[in-house]
């Protein structure tokens, strides 16, 4: 029998140990003299972004009382790769969160499945209203319940892919019909942290949608208008076909590019008038009808309005029936037909308000404010100066404070400009100069070239002399 070489041996482990996983040795260092209990608490707890007591508790594959997970909690705080976030929340480092799942989805499929679906219980127990409500499911939460509500699709996504996903393509749609930007990036963050291989070849081409969408709300628009391009030359589903070039639609409009925006949504109202959708093609008529309004070709605007009109009365949600009436009274408020004008806002108004459409009864006031700033200008009107820069400021105010409610920036901004025009008018240039500024930082935050420089011309004029 050979004797063993013990400098071969020990030269054979310093390898071993140098071509080892940092990530792994880490752990197992870690957890090598812990109990088991213990140990199997720090697995579950990867499962979820962030982990607290009430997490350990759940997610426990035994029952726990509040004492132990107390403890366990108290121990793991003192490992090197557990960060602290504030308020009894806690974390791994990015690595260690990913070895802790790979180790579990390959080892005990089964278990990682269940631990999702148990974090999917908890963090859906949170929340007052069913995720399948409508859009204003995000305004009835509070800040806590909006986090549950992001991991809660989150997990889902983890275990049923499909039925994830149909919930995040729901939660995504209605935060951008709401300009909850914030809520988008988060989801979008959340996805993409997921396998690509979770998703099939249909879901990659919408996620490119939603991200093309994201891009355009960042204000990146050739990557946007890239990915839009390709979903509409490789998706053969009509309805995504479709809203991609609804989608660009609006990006060329928000560029001034007018005739390639046109061309979008009528290719886009093609599709929905070939599978017979009324409704989908009278709304895209009010998406052509602000293009008209924005190179003032104004019978040809009022033309497209009135068919919206038309359609959306017959086929349409109230929302939509609404904003066509919105769109009809600022056609009348340019074209200075003030009494028509009011009288669409106000209709329009008070259907958001039956719908409790708080953001599109801000969208509303917003423009009446515009009209009534508009009408303090007319001489020839019965009410003075003051009272109609009173009944603008009024709705000035109220847009804004919603718009600041749900953290639409960019009408936070064109109001707080609207503001600042309207107190210098009144000759209160300090407080023009405060929301003007506000404004001004938005515009160049969300690379709104074209308003910043209106800005601009507005705040070299209240730097002139009084």
């Amino acid at each position: 029998m050979t004797d063993l070489n013990f400098d071969e041996f020990d030269e054979i482990l310093r390898k071993l140990a140098e071509n080892r996983n940092p990530v792994e040795a880490m752990v197992d260092a870690t957890l090598l003299d812990e109990s088991e209990a213990l140990v199997s608490s720090a697995y579950n707890c990867a499962i979820p972004r962030s982990f607290s007591v009430d997490l350990i508790i759940a997610l426990s594959e035994s029952p726990i009382s509040d004492n132990e997970a107390k403890n366990q909690l108290e121990t793991m705080k003192g490992w090197e790769f557990v960060q602290e976030l504030g308020s009894g929340e806690f974390t791994y480092r990015q690595e260690v969160i990913q070895y802790f799942r790979t180790k579990l989805q390959k080892d005990n499929s089964a278990r990682f499945t269940s631990l999702n679906q148990q974090a999917y219980r908890f963090f859906s127990s949170k929340l007052p209203v069913a995720l399948d409500t409508d859009e204003r499911v995000w305004l009835n939460l509070s800040t806590l319940q909006v986090d549950a509500l992001r991991e809660a699709i989150y997990h889902l996504l983890q275990y049923d892919p499909k039925r994830g996903f149909e919930l995040f393509r729901k939660m995504f749609s209605r935060a951008i019909q709401l300009h909850l930007t914030e809520e988008t990036f988060t989801l979008m963050k959340f996805i993409k942290q997921l396998d690509d291989n979770a998703f099939s070849p249909v879901q990659r081409l919408e996620l490119l949608y939603f991200e093309a969408i994201q891009d355009h709300l960042d204000g990146n628009i050739e990557s946007a208008e890239a990915k839009l391009k390709k979903v509409t030359s490789e998706s053969q589903l009509p309805e995504l076909q479709a809203q991609a070039l609804t989608e660009l639609g609006k990006l060329y409009f928000d560029a001034k590019r007018f005739d390639e925006a046109a061309k979008a949504f009528q290719d886009a109202q093609k599709i929905w008038v070939s599978h017979y959708s009324i409704r989908q093609s009278a709304a895209l008529s009010n998406n052509i009808g602000n293009i008209y309004l924005s190179k003032k070709e104004y019978k040809q605007a009022k033309r497209y309005f009135e068919h919206a009109l038309t359609g959306l009365e017959k086929e349409g949600t109230p929302a939509e029936h609404s904003q066509t009436l919105n769109n009809l009274g600022n056609l009348y408020r340019i074209q200075e037909e003030w009494n028509i004008a009011r009288q669409f806002y106000e209709k329009s108004l008070n259907i958001k308000n039956n719908l409790g459409d708080h953001y599109g009864m801000a969208i509303t006031r917003l423009n009446l404010g515009r009209l009534y700033q508009q009408l303090a200008q007319d001489t020839q009107n019965s009410k003075s100066e003051k009272e109609y820069h009173q009944m603008a400021e009024d709705n000035f105010t109220q847009s804004l404070n919603t718009f600041k409610a749900f953290g639409a920036r960019s009408n936070q901004a064109f109001t707080l400009f609207s503001l600042a025009r309207l107190l210098q008018q009144e000759g209160r240039i300090n407080e023009a100069r405060q929301n003007l500024n506000e404004a001004m930082e938005t515009f160049f935050a969300l690379k709104m070239q074209r308003e910043l420089e209106m800005a601009k011309k507005l705040n070299d004029q209240l730097s002139k002399p009084h």
